[in-house]
C-alpha cells in the first residue's frame, strides 16, 4: 500500500491536503475487462468482448490500483518483442487506462512503477507500448521515449511507440 499526499482546491482558493491509499496488486484479465470497454474501447459489443490476444499466456500479468476498494486503473503486460527495438528480453504494455474520476492523482504512475519492477524481477531489459497520441505526455513524464512516427490504429485512433529501457530506472 502507498500513501499519496493530494491538494484539493476549493472555490474559495482554499487548500487542503489529504492524503489516500493506493493499492497495487496482480489481477486476473477479467478484472481489467471493464475499464478495457469504459475507458478504451467502448466500440466493441460489451465487456465480455475485451479480452485481447496473449490474456492467459504465462508470461502476461495484470496489474490494478485500487482506491476505494475498487479498481481505479489497469494495465496488461506481456512477455512481447517488437522489430523497432534491439534489446534481448522485452515485455510490451498494453490495454492501459485509468477511470476519469481517478485521474490526475498519480495511479498510472505508480501502476508503471510497479509494472517496470515487477519487469526487471524477470528478465526485462525494455518496456515498450503503442500509446494513444492523448497519452504521450503521461508516459513521457513516466520516463519513456518516443519514436516521431505517428500512426494511426483503425476504431481507435493516433498512436506513437514508445519505450523505456530498465537499465537506468
Amino acid at each position: 500500500m502507498i500513501l499519496v499526499p493530494f491538494k484539493f482546491y476549493l472555490e474559495d482558493g482554499t487548500v487542503i491536503n489529504i492524503c489516500y491509499v493506493l493499492k497495487v496488486e496482480k489481477i486476473y484479465p477479467y478484472q481489467t475487462y471493464p475499464l478495457r470497454f469504459s475507458v478504451l474501447w467502448p466500440h466493441r459489443n460489451g465487456v465480455d468482448d475485451c479480452a485481447m490476444t496473449g490474456d492467459e499466456e504465462e508470461n502476461t500479468f495484470h496489474l490494478g490500483v485500487f482506491s476505494e476498494d475498487r479498481i481505479a486503473s489497469i494495465g496488461s503486460v506481456l512477455k512481447e518483442s517488437s522489430t523497432k527495438l534491439s534489446m534481448p528480453v522485452q515485455f510490451r504494455l498494453r490495454a492501459m487506462a485509468t477511470s476519469p474520476e481517478s485521474r490526475g492523482r498519480g495511479l498510472g504512475q505508480e501502476l508503471i512503477r510497479c509494472a517496470l519492477k515487477e519487469v526487471r524481477s524477470r528478465g526485462g531489459n525494455v518496456l515498450w507500448c503503442d500509446a494513444r497520441s492523448t497519452a504521450v505526455d503521461f508516459y513521457k513524464k513516466s520516463g519513456f521515449t518516443f519514436s516521431e512516427e505517428i500512426y494511426e490504429v483503425p476504431q481507435i485512433g493516433l498512436h506513437r511507440f514508445m519505450w523505456i529501457e530498465l537499465s537506468g530506472v
